[in-house]
């Protein structure tokens, strides 16, 4: 959406701004509400599971909320590098839970990488960040470690990255043709 939306200063400086601004603070949005899931589940596993997860997931929070704050910091100046230094610090909280909780279901979270990325940024992104998934999955189904990635699961989280991938390409898809009849109405106007 992002490499769609950037290109709309061309139709006038007021609309050029507004559409920027509700791509900020989409993603402010997407940021923020992740983050606040993340804290929950971090509350609710702290205390519920104190004796089983409760020192383990302290190592995750950190990259969760400093990839957040780093992003929602850097979003007004630069949204494709905050973007990508938020999926980045999702793909490595996905992989440090993995690896620490040795729970090879967590992995299904990959399939989601995709989907925020085509929302956010654009389809080709989100073929860009697919590509990623399938190189996480590939290199944890290759694991040495004792508890390494089923190849069933590595082949069912990348056929449900592709998914989202697909799904949020159409999605934008047909959002981003009425945002394009409506800028050339405006602009006929």
């Amino acid at each position: 959406m992002w490499s769609t939306l950037r290109r709309l200063p061309r139709a006038g400086p007021d609309l050029g701004g507004s559409a920027s601004e509700l791509l900020q603070s989409t993603s402010q949005h997407l940021i923020l509400i992740t983050g606040a899931v993340y804290l929950a589940w971090h509350l609710v596993s702290t205390i519920v599971w104190a004796e089983t997860l409760g020192m383990r997931i302290w190592l995750i929070t950190p990259v969760v909320l400093s990839t957040g704050l780093l992003s929602l910091r850097l979003l007004p100046r630069q949204v494709p590098t905050a973007q990508a230094i938020w999926q980045a610090g999702l793909g490595a909280a996905i992989t440090l839970a993995v690896v620490i909780f040795r729970q090879p279901l967590i992995g299904f979270f990959y399939a989601l990488l995709p989907l925020t990325a085509v929302i956010t940024v654009g389809w080709q992104a989100g073929l860009l960040v697919e590509g990623v998934v399938i190189a996480l999955v590939w290199l944890l189904c290759r694991s040495q470690a004792p508890w390494p990635l089923p190849a069933t699961h590595g082949w069912a989280i990348v056929v449900a990255g592709a998914y989202t991938w697909l799904l949020g390409w159409a999605a934008t898809r047909s959002l981003l043709t009425v945002t394009q009849w409506s800028l050339f109405s405006f602009q006929q106007a």
